[in-house]
């Protein structure tokens, strides 16, 4: 074999090396990109004590705000608790705090602060809620108004009570299985039902869950305060046929 040969050799076993490296790199960065794709690492969440009990921010659950500037306030029956000072970006923040009447503080608080043209909020509950199915079983809604989106009509409607329970059954049931969806935004899709859940007929806090029926026809169904990952659940004929 001649020098040439041997150079030639050698300088193929390091690009066979170097490959090898690279390759396993590559590989490395995949797998890890495909774990904070599908096995949704814990996300990063506000916390704040007051008055001895400890709380976590939720955007599943909101408070029904009445828009009236620096008269805002909440919807159905709230009381005011007391002031909250926190530290955000060096800057100390004043906020008001409410109760709903008939949650204990200890489980719910709401941070609403009315401003001249607008209300910022929070929700903050007692238990961390990482799923649309762990803020629905957390607020057990009592009662529900729902929107058809049409140009026709926008109004929002009601059901009789047994009705409602149905569809309250039905909703938990959904979301209660594995996602038929994943995605980091919205789907193309045309909206066709709002769902409001309540506490309860006071209307205080609401979850909202969305229907859509995609170009295919796929009626989906997603909640309100997703955070990272958007999950989508097909809805089932038995939820549509108590809607309509």
């Amino acid at each position: 074999m001649t020098e040439r040969q041997n150079h030639a050799n050698k300088t193929l076993k390091r690009l066979i090396v170097i490959g090898s490296i690279l390759l396993t790199l590559l590989i490395a960065l995949l797998l890890v990109a495909f774990w904070f794709l599908f096995f949704k690492p814990e996300k990063p969440y506000d916390t704040m004590s007051y008055d001895g009990n400890h709380y976590y921010n939720t955007a599943y659950i909101q408070p029904n705000l009445q828009f009236e500037g620096e008269k805002t306030t909440i919807f159905g029956e709230s009381n005011y608790l007391g002031s909250y000072t926190s530290k955000a970006f060096d800057n100390q923040k004043n906020s008001k705090l409410w109760t709903i009447n008939n949650i204990p503080q200890k489980k719910l608080i709401v941070e609403m602060t009315p401003g001249k043209s607008s209300a910022s909020y929070t929700t903050w509950t007692n238990k961390h809620l990482l799923s649309p199915k762990d803020a629905f079983d957390y607020l057990n809604p009592k009662y529900l108004t729902y929107a058809i989106d049409n140009s026709q009509d926008n109004s929002t409607k009601t059901l009789g009570t047994n009705t409602q329970e149905e569809v309250i059954k039905e909703v938990k049931k959904i979301i209660g299985r594995k996602p038929n969806l994943k995605t980091f935004q919205t789907i193309t899709a045309t909206s066709t039902y709002e769902i409001y859940f309540n506490n309860d007929n006071k209307q205080s806090l609401v979850l909202q869950v969305s229907l859509v029926e995609t170009k295919k026809g796929t009626k989906l169904m997603s909640v309100a305060g997703d955070l990272g990952n958007i999950n989508y659940w097909k809805v089932s004929d038995k939820l549509l046929s108590l809607l309509n």
